[in-house]
């Protein structure tokens, strides 16, 4: 393994099977702009531009107060979305559950934020 967790075979699976070329994998953006251990975390291709981890859309559900965030997902990983009035307290909004479809996934925020200053959102991915 690499210095980030890299597997070896999973640089080899991606064309990477020269030693050599392991050399600032782990700290060269690749044709997306992200680290190849990024990609290995989330799930995508290395090679594919359009292999992404991204959050869609953040809208209301309907009812005021009430918001959903869409994020897309790979196979064989695990999210986790959290909430922040302030960007320094995060809190679980839904967690280890969230498992890979491959697709979106859409996750709502069922408190009422009516009146609330600020709300922020993110998504991690394991």
């Amino acid at each position: 393994m690499l210095p980030y967790g890299t597997p070896v075979p999973w640089l080899i699976q991606y064309g990477f099977a020269n030693p050599g070329s392991w050399v600032g994998a782990e700290t060269i953006p690749d044709s997306n702009g992200r680290l190849f251990w990024q990609d290995y975390v989330a799930g995508l291709n290395p090679l594919d531009a359009s292999s992404v981890f991204v959050v869609r859309n953040l809208s209301s559900t309907g009812s005021p107060g009430h918001y959903q965030i869409t994020f897309s997902t790979a196979l064989n990983r695990t999210y986790r979305v959290e909430t922040s009035s302030d960007l320094l307290t995060w809190q679980t909004l839904a967690g280890w559950h969230l498992r890979e479809t491959g697709g979106d996934v859409t996750v709502s925020d069922n408190r009422n934020l009516s009146g609330t200053a600020q709300t922020y959102y993110r998504v991690a991915v394991y």
